[in-house]
């Protein structure tokens, strides 16, 4: 009797034990998994106010200048309690930041904003953006993908130009006024999206001289091409229209047939209508399918 109970002591003792150690490992799960919340959390971090010059306009917080050292830059969505609604003309021009998280009370990005910001790799764009003006992003030499806000409705000249190893570009439908040459030179640009609905696409030389893209597929609710749009695009070898020929095609979008290294083949629906009385009939590559 004395050694089943002696037995019986050791087996609970040993439970107990056990259950202690996976007591003790639960803790430390929790522990390393609340670490790496406040890790990810850390990162979510806005950057202090005190990193800006700042001012006041129509009733919202427009960042002057930035003057901190952080490389990555989150912009708070108020400061002083009031929103911060604009990113001023030249606020990061030159600046050695690396990543920029822009906030959905922002609505307008001014010139030459982030211009010769060559250590950026990574812009996030707030969904309160309808307005990207002129050189606002142009030699930002490190950035790789500029997916832009899905309520922007006008982007200025030059707005990305010659970001060289730019290789990623989506373009939202309610874009609707552009200027001219947005995306210039950007040399690396191979992956082109417009989002289905948009209506109209470049002004003049949008997409001049950007020389890896190789293909391009035009949405059906394009009304308007504008000229010159992907002039000087050398690799060009294949462009895919969904819908009937755009109401206006501008002169040489794909720039004088005669200068092109390879003259893009151009696809259309055979069920579509209006091809027969557009510009693209000067490249004798226009084909339906």
């Amino acid at each position: 009797m004395k050694y089943f109970t002696k037995t019986i002591g050791v087996i609970l003792t040993f439970f107990c034990l056990l259950g202690l150690t996976s007591c003790k490992d639960k803790e430390r799960s929790q522990q390393v998994n609340s670490n790496s919340t406040s890790e990810i959390v850390s990162t979510l971090v806005e950057t202090s106010a005190t990193e800006f010059e700042y001012d006041v306009q129509n009733g919202g917080i427009r960042i002057k200048k930035f003057i901190g050292s952080s490389k990555d830059v989150i912009i708070p969505k108020e400061i002083n309690q009031l929103p911060v609604t604009k990113i001023g003309a030249l606020s990061f021009m030159g600046t050695t930041i690396e990543k920029v998280v822009i906030p959905d009370t922002v609505t307008s990005i001014s010139t030459k904003a982030f211009h010769l910001c060559n250590n950026l790799k990574s812009v996030e764009f707030g969904s309160g953006i309808t307005e990207i003006q002129n050189d606002a992003f142009r030699r930002c030499t490190s950035l790789e993908k500029a997916i832009l806000p899905e309520n922007l409705q006008r982007l200025g000249s030059y707005a990305f130009a010659e970001c060289t190893v730019l290789k990623e570009v989506f373009i939202p439908k309610t874009l609707t006024d552009w200027c001219s040459y947005e995306f210039f030179a950007d040399y690396a640009l191979t992956s082109l999206t417009f989002e289905d609905g948009i209506e109209t696409i470049g002004d003049y030389g949008a997409f001049q001289a950007c020389l890896s893209l190789k293909e391009i597929t035009i949405p059906e609710s394009v009304t308007y091409l504008g000229p010159a749009t992907f002039t000087r695009c050398d690799s060009l070898q294949k462009v895919t229209f969904l819908g009937d020929a755009p109401a206006y095609i501008g002169e040489y979008v794909f720039g004088p047939p005669e200068e092109h290294k390879i003259t893009p083949e151009v696809y259309y629906d055979k069920n579509t209508s209006g091809w027969d009385q557009t510009y693209l009939t000067n490249y004798n590559t226009l084909h339906s399918k």
